[in-house]
């Protein structure tokens, strides 16, 4: 495990402090609504977006380049719903792709 990506994963939530108020929250739930389900957050991190979306019901995976943000976030979903949906892909191939209607990724 990368000590820097671990001090950054454990910190992030921290770091970026209360993000409620975040106003991409609705827009990209706007985009699965639009766009359908199944939907694949990119680069969810710590899960700010991707465990309030499983938490109302939609089905919506996660993905992300740092397995200890991905660690985080798969604890956080054991303690928020009632399944775990956290995947730590790094390469996507054309199988995998065509599971999704639409992609949240966040620049």
């Amino acid at each position: 495990m990368n000590m820097a990506g671990c001090w950054l994963a454990s910190s992030w939530d921290f770091i970026r402090g209360n993000t409620s108020t975040f106003s991409d929250r609705q827009f990209y739930r706007d985009v699965i609504d639009s766009s359908g389900e199944p939907a694949l957050d990119v680069g969810c991190g710590t899960g700010r977006l991707l465990l309030e979306y499983l938490a109302d019901g939609l089905d919506v995976d996660g993905v992300d380049v740092s397995p200890e943000m991905l660690e985080i976030c798969a604890e956080k979903a054991k303690q928020i719903c009632a399944k775990n949906q956290i995947q730590p892909v790094i390469f996507l191939n054309s199988s995998i792709l065509s599971r999704y209607s639409c992609f949240v990724w966040r620049p």
